[in-house]
């Protein structure tokens, strides 16, 4: 699911504006429904936090006004509201920029239309760039893996994000040697694109870094809301985003991850391991992710013992399951800016994983 839409209406006539939020709220994928009476007040929002969508309701339509905010940039789908179809009006304001005519004749049906298309292309805008990865146990390598895909991906060319959601350890910063005391807990409110570039930390000239709670010493982001609107708004920064969502209860991470290009479940072969990874996979079906979007990444360590390699494929079924070979060589800040990333065996390996995980970016998200 993706993160709820923030509407607006403006209408200078009370009861229109509530007839229309009215109409707005009962659309399961709206949060947010934003009333302004006048343009100045809709102006301001605009400038400040945005809006996924605008309703306009004004007795004497006017287009002057929807010229006017398609000139403010990052213009939300516009819709114009009257009492009942008008060939003239339709004209005026699909010219001067609006997408949608609501007509409160026939109850506004063409409401439900509008919010549905909006939030399936949020839904497909957001899920494309987002690689989200979880760790079935503790120390399995989930964040490790984390930090070397979003070098990956800044190696391939793409302008890349690691965003951490850790909020108990803060390991990308550790490896990393990075430390602030503003991260992710500072965006969950909404910000635009500027301040998330400002919040995010450059690594090496190679890749950003959105510190989690643990590591900027802010509050938790763990609930489905805030996990969804995050990803929302960082995925319209940067073309790949790589989430270390470690520790990250699975069953908040679902509804906000649905959408995402893979979801990355990292394990090694344990009984452990392998028997929370069925009960994920299968809990991921269960809320609408994809099976060929569902990654797991099984990591061997030398002189382990564990499940036997046909043991584990056969509780995994039809998954898709990357074996990677566990060096003694951690990761950490200073081995990352030792040289490119396919400089060694392992590098070229997590290269050639990202390759399979990540998907290809066509269009640029951010500058």
């Amino acid at each position: 699911m993706s993160r709820p839409l923030s509407a607006g209406v403006l209408s200078d006539d009370e009861g229109r504006a509530d007839l229309v939020a009215g109409l707005l709220r009962r659309e399961p994928q709206v949060g947010e429904v934003a009333i302004f009476a006048d343009e100045m007040a809709l102006f301001e929002r605009m400038r400040s936090s945005g809006l996924d969508l605008l309703l306009v309701s004004l007795p004497e339509f006017d287009p002057r006004i929807l010229e006017a905010v398609g000139r403010l940039g990052d213009a939300p789908p516009i819709g114009v509201v009257a009492e009942c179809f008008d060939k003239d009006v339709v004209i005026d304001a699909m010219a001067a920029g609006a997408r949608y005519f609501i007509n409160l004749e026939d109850g506004g049906r063409e409401v439900e239309a509008m919010v549905g298309r909006i939030a399936a292309d949020q839904h497909a805008s957001v899920g494309g760039r987002l690689q989200v990865v979880v760790g079935a146990g503790g120390g399995v390598g989930a964040t490790t893996l984390s930090v070397e895909l979003a070098a990956a991906a800044a190696e391939r060319g793409d302008s890349a994000v690691l965003l951490d959601l850790d909020s108990l350890f803060g390991g990308p910063g550790m490896m990393l040697g990075l430390a602030a005391d503003y991260g992710v807990s500072d965006l969950v409110s909404g910000a635009d694109s500027a301040s998330m570039r400002t919040t995010a930390i450059d690594f090496d000239g190679r890749f950003a870094v959105l510190l989690g709670p643990a590591a900027s010493g802010g509050r938790r982001v763990d609930s489905d809301a805030e996990i969804a609107s995050l990803l929302a708004s960082v995925s319209s920064s940067w073309e790949t985003v790589v989430v270390d969502a470690a520790r990250i209860p699975i069953d908040s991470l679902v509804p906000s991850v649905v959408g995402a290009a893979s979801i990355v479940v990292v394990l090694e072969p344990s009984i452990d391991d392998v028997r929370t990874a069925v009960d994920w996979r299968r809990r991921l079906l269960a809320g609408g992710v994809g099976s060929d979007r569902i990654e797991f990444v099984m990591r061997t360590r030398r002189g382990m013992v564990g499940v036997p390699a046909a043991e584990w494929a056969r509780a995994l079924g039809d998954a898709n399951v990357h074996v990677l070979p566990d060096e003694t060589k951690s990761v950490s800040s200073a081995w990352m800016r030792s040289a490119p990333v396919r400089d060694s065996a392992r590098r070229a390996r997590i290269c050639r994983l990202a390759d399979q995980l990540l998907p290809a970016v066509t269009s640029g998200a951010g500058a």
